[in-house]
């Protein structure tokens, strides 16, 4: 069994070439930050690989949420420099659209396409599920619920392979969701400790 504490993990969303925001990380800072854990004898891995490896010492989760474009255009070369891997959280009904479904932010963004998706993959990088579109589950009904799950699941495993690794849609859960979705991922993130 693993203590909560013992395991360290990075949130990310958007990547950007000089802006920072509540969204994004400037790419130049994603380098920063990649050579210092590098320097400092650590690796940012996907959820996927860290569950896998007996030594989880010197690792780093690494995610980001919501599968934009910037994240193959400008985080898979900084991440590859240094031999990194992460995880993409995407919600399969915004696949190869635009983030039309936030209007809190200003910004034009668009998400990765499937075949995006599939460039990381076969980079080592891990897609999970955000569920199938980006509402907070707490907004949802039972069936709702499952439906986003197991949708989401489906096809995702349909488009990329098996999806182990879920995130819950702005971190919302409560002990009820957090069974119904422990039944259909192994790994499952959420932004309270």
């Amino acid at each position: 069994n693993l203590n909560r504490e013992e395991i360290l993990s990075l949130m990310l969303h958007e990547l950007s070439d000089s802006e920072f925001s509540s969204i994004d990380l400037p790419k130049n800072k994603l380098l920063e930050l990649c050579r210092l854990v590098n320097q400092s004898g650590y690796k940012f891995c996907s959820a996927e690989e860290y569950f896998n490896v007996a030594d989880k010492s010197k690792l780093i989760i690494c995610t980001f949420d919501d599968g934009y474009k910037s994240v193959l255009q400008l985080g898979l070369p900084i991440l590859k420099q240094f031999s990194f891997t992460a995880t993409v959280f995407v919600c399969t009904e915004h696949i190869g659209k635009a983030n039309d479904w936030n209007p809190k932010d200003s910004a034009k963004r668009f998400h990765m396409t499937f075949d995006e998706l599939n460039i990381l993959k076969s980079e080592g990088w891990e897609i999970g599920s955000h569920g199938t579109k980006h509402i907070s589950f707490h907004r949802l009904d039972e069936k709702e619920i499952l439906q986003s799950i197991e949708n989401s699941k489906n096809i995702l495993a349909n488009s990329i392979g098996n999806v182990v690794s879920f995130a819950y849609p702005f971190g919302d859960t409560s002990t009820f969701i957090e069974a119904m979705v422990k039944n259909h991922f192994a790994n499952v993130f959420t932004t309270v400790t």
